[in-house]
């Protein structure tokens, strides 16, 4: 099937979706870039050649590009959709494509957290198989895949050497997404979905509880410690990926997957630099988490490691788990963000008791 894929759309004009056009297009592959309603001005700039207001560049010029109210015309001889908006804009975007959708054509996505649908937080496969079998029945197969991984946007639309990961239980949506590689863009593959998606969403989570220290150890110019604070973060750093396998094998997935790009090496790049890591540096000094967040919001820097600590925490909440024992660090982030809503220490109590493995 792969060598048969011609058109590819990507549903966000963001840093992400406008991002992966540069290997797409690359790799040979015609490409379209619908922008959701917060991308019209993104997509009235590069429809008139000029640099993408976010990535600071102008985008190949085989890329076409479609405003959100034409998603219909956008949809016109795609092979496969790809799905790069942010885990908030999920929702609204996929049931606004769901009205447009006639064939069974291959989904992807690039987004990362989870989805609060009904009062009910489900992974975004999950949703998304969902409202999928409820407008096609369920003898038509559902083509999905998941993509995560360690990619910055920047950094891929520069292209510097990237290496990302697509989950999914069909060879054929695994097969096409590794057809778009080039030099520069390396794709590994694997059928746990889940696992991919558990890690992609945690990551941003546990990016938050590392940068902490930055805020804690980095910014205080009379501190001793300033740049010497690099055992903390590695303890936290390991401990994270330990509580990332468990929530994947809890929730379906397997363990393994949170020790590869998906987990270790994603979260290795989201706590070097983003807005993630910005918003933990800012708790670390010792900001109120709400109002952090919300200037963030305003400064259109959506901090998605916060949602996503709400909502894993309403889904771990369904299973019997023991906080203290199992998921001692994402435990006592949730402490900080939304019960303290303050940091004051938590994290050098946590490792004063912390079993490390």
């Amino acid at each position: 099937m792969s060598d048969r894929i011609k058109r590819v759309l990507i549903l966000g004009a963001g840093f992400m979706g406008s991002a992966i056009t540069f290997p797409i297009s690359d790799s040979g592959k015609s490409v379209a870039l619908w922008g959701t309603w917060l991308d019209d001005n993104i997509i009235d700039r590069c429809k008139k050649g000029q640099k993408h207001s976010k990535l600071k560049k102008i985008l190949n010029k085989d890329v076409d590009f479609f405003f959100s109210n034409d998603m219909r015309k956008a949809l016109i001889d795609a092979d496969i959709i790809v799905i790069a908006v942010s885990s908030e804009g999920f929702i609204p975007v996929f049931e606004k494509l769901l009205t447009q959708l006639e064939g069974n054509i291959p989904i992807v996505t690039l987004t990362k957290g989870f989805v609060n649908f009904k009062g009910k937080v489900l992974r975004i496969s999950d949703y998304a198989e969902y409202k999928f079998r409820e407008k096609f029945g369920i003898d038509k197969p559902f083509y999905w895949g998941s993509v995560g991984g360690p990619v910055k946007a920047v950094e891929l639309s520069r292209y510097i050497p990237t290496a990302t990961i697509i989950g999914s239980r069909y060879v054929s949506v695994l097969n096409i997404f590794k057809s778009f590689e080039t030099g520069y863009y390396r794709v590994s593959t694997t059928n746990d979905t889940v696992g991919v998606e558990v890690s992609s969403a945690l990551k941003n989570v546990y990016a938050i509880a590392i940068s902490i220290c930055d805020g804690v150890y980095h910014n205080s110019k009379d501190s001793p410690l300033k740049d010497q604070y690099h055992n903390f973060k590695s303890a936290l750093f390991m401990q994270s990926i330990e509580e990332m396998a468990y929530a994947c094998g809890l929730l379906g997935g397997r363990m393994e997957t949170a020790y590869k790009l998906a987990g270790t090496g994603d979260l290795y790049v989201t706590v070097a630099s983003g807005r993630n890591s910005f918003y933990g540096r800012r708790l670390g000094m010792g900001e109120n988490a709400k109002l952090a967040y919300n200037e963030m919001l305003e400064e259109d820097k959506l901090v998605e490691g916060y949602n996503s600590l709400k909502l894993a925490k309403k889904l771990f909440n369904m299973y019997s788990i023991d906080f203290e024992s199992q998921m001692p660090l994402f435990n006592t982030l949730y402490d900080i963000v939304f019960i303290s809503k303050k940091y004051n220490g938590q994290l050098e109590d946590l490792m004063k008791k912390l079993h490390i493995k």
